[in-house]
């Protein structure tokens, strides 16, 4: 799964940017198999208020070299992704979450993927990326691998800090049905705005992490 930052914060209105990787006929991913913000933030037992923002990006590089959060997924035949949160949020609570849709060729090539993702954590425990130069988009991540709740065919699952203008507690669940793996980050925030700031005291609940992958499994074909 994608590790996102969660500073995408969400406006009023849904801006929508879509990229696609180029898809072999039988591809059938669609946007509409994202959830919608309603979904997550009940999922997540959040405010029910929150927004939807699609995007689909890799990092442009990481260090060390290796590290790129996307690479496990590099062989993917399409993929989809979307931000969430809360329209409203306070300084002391900044929640959001990041899921990526990935359709592979075949089951066995998605099961390499959720090996590979295993494996990217026990290799970069500690990583930076960057999504651009000479702006806020440079990220830290620390991973450690815990145990994977029950989703799918196939799981892994991580735990995580991470540091840019704000400083995060996160938690990763990719998860497997055929061809098909998806990728979902929670994030718990403090706002750059806070008075202290700190990294939140716990990490996402695994419980609500996995209630969602499970749905967006259930949810594509």
């Amino acid at each position: 799964m994608a590790v996102f930052s969660p500073r995408v914060v969400m406006a009023g209105s849904t801006m929508v940017l879509v990229t696609l990787v180029p898809a072999s006929a039988h591809a059938d991913l669609a946007p509409q198999y994202l959830p919608s913000a309603t979904q997550v933030s009940y999922a997540l037992r959040e405010s029910p208020i929150w927004d939807r923002k699609l995007f689909n990006s890799a990092p442009l590089g990481s260090r060390p070299k290796g590290c790129k959060s996307t690479k496990p997924f590099n062989s993917a035949e399409q993929s989809l992704g979307a931000m969430y949160g809360p329209v409203d949020w306070t300084p002391s609570k900044m929640p959001s979450a990041k899921v990526n849709i990935y359709e592979f060729l075949t089951p066995d090539e998605a099961a390499a993927a959720v090996t590979s993702a295993a494996s990217l954590v026990d290799s970069c425990g500690q990583s930076t990326e960057w999504f651009c130069r000479q702006c806020d988009g440079v990220i830290t991540y620390w991973r450690r691998a815990v145990a994977s709740p029950m989703v799918g065919e196939q799981s892994t699952s991580w735990v995580g800090r991470a540091a840019e203008i704000s400083l995060s507690r996160y938690r990763t669940v990719v998860a497997r049905k055929g061809n098909i793996v998806v990728a979902v980050t929670v994030w718990t925030s403090n706002s750059p705005g806070a008075k202290k700031l700190r990294y939140p005291r716990f990490n996402p609940p695994v419980a609500n992490t996995a209630r969602l992958a499970a749905d967006i499994l259930a949810a594509v074909p």
